[in-house]
Formats: C-alpha cells, sequence, structure tokens
C-alpha cells in the first residue's frame, strides 16, 4: 500500500517506479515489499516510522514527533523518504484538500468550564452514560449509567463545554458521580 522498498518476510515484487537523480526523472525497476494482507502493510509502515531502519533506528524520528501535518511532511521529505523534491508539498496539499488533518485532532478543546450549583433529576429516555470526564476528553472513560440511579435528585457541580457539547458533573450525597450530556438532566426551578 505505501511503496516500501526492499523485501517483506523475504518477498518482494519489482516494478517500474520514477525517481528523481540528478535533477531529472527517470524509471527504474525496483524492489518493493510484498505484504500478504494489508495488515502486514499498515503494520510494517508503522514500524518503520517508530524503529526505523535496521542502518538508522532515528530515521523518521522528526516525522514522529511534528506537531501537524505540514511539519511531519516536511520532515518526512528531509529523511529521505521519497526522491520527488515536491513530495512534501504534494502530500500537505492532499492532506488539506480532504481536510484530513482534522484525525490529527485527539481531544477535544474545552470551551469553557465553571462551578455551579443546582439540583436537577435525570432525563432517562436518552443516552444516561456517566463519563469520567467529557468524552473525547483526556482521561475520559465510561464509568457508569445514570439510570442505575433512576429520576431522584442530583446536584450539579459544574458545567462544560466542549466541542462535542455541554455537560455536568454531576453527584448525589457526598459521592461524585462524573459527567453526564447536559441534556439528561432536568434542572428543578424553586
Amino acid at each position: 500500500m505505501f511503496g516500501i522498498k526492499g523485501r517483506y518476510q523475504n518477498d518482494s515484487v519489482t516494478m517500474p517506479t520514477q525517481e528523481y537523480e540528478n535533477d531529472t526523472w527517470v524509471t527504474v525497476d525496483a524492489a518493493f515489499r510484498k505484504y500478504p494482507t494489508w495488515f502486514e502493510s499498515l503494520d510494517d509502515h508503522a514500524s518503520l516510522f517508530l524503529k526505523g531502519t535496521s542502518w538508522d533506528k532515528d530515521k523518521y524520528r522528526e516525522v514522529v514527533q511534528a506537531k501537524d501535518h505540514r511539519t511531519a511532511a516536511n520532515a518526512l521529505q528531509k529523511s529521505g523518504y521519497a526522491t520527488d523534491p515536491g513530495y512534501a508539498a504534494k502530500l500537505i496539499d492532499l492532506i488539506e484538500q480532504r481536510n484530513l488533518q482534522a484525525y490529527d485532532k485527539i481531544y477535544d478543546t474545552i470551551i469553557f468550564r465553571k462551578n455551579i450549583q443546582k439540583v436537577g433529576s435525570p432525563v432517562l429516555t436518552k443516552d444516561t452514560t456517566i463519563w469520567s470526564s467529557p468524552p473525547r476528553t483526556k482521561g475520559s472513560k465510561k464509568t457508569n449509567d445514570l439510570a442505575k440511579y433512576g429520576t431522584g435528585k442530583v446536584e450539579i457541580v459544574q458545567e462544560m463545554r466542549t466541542e462535542n457539547g455541554s455537560w455536568y458533573q454531576i453527584k448525589t450525597g457526598s459521592k461524585m458521580l462524573g459527567w453526564v450530556k447536559k441534556d439528561v438532566i432536568r434542572i428543578k426551578t424553586l
């Protein structure tokens, strides 16, 4: 899938390829790694970046450490991954045309977070998953289900808005339950 030259488990396929040498494009026959399945191809490609080559374990270190797609693409070209002098620019253009850089983001941005003191009751007709922190924020994991606690009152101690929605941190008595979607709590008014 990635056109890695060499052999994989002593298997390869020879194909013509364009290489940029001495300021000109030339066609050469080269051996490319041949894989039994796509999985091995993906795994070997990831391993190449993480472990480097047999002659230079740090060959792709700058690529792996890059914080954005532009830096990574330029580091990839600098490392000698491809002979095409326009490789980085072409890769960046392809990524940006298809908005693939959106997949680089690991966590949602927290827009605001504030302490509040409100009382509410669960609306059990919606997704009542309780989270350690709102989904797609650092450390987030499912911890419980609000439906387990019925429709009794809960205290709301914090509110947070992320790119993924609005959330309440709730507790019952002295027990902190976690974070739920804002729309699963009906605020009780006095």
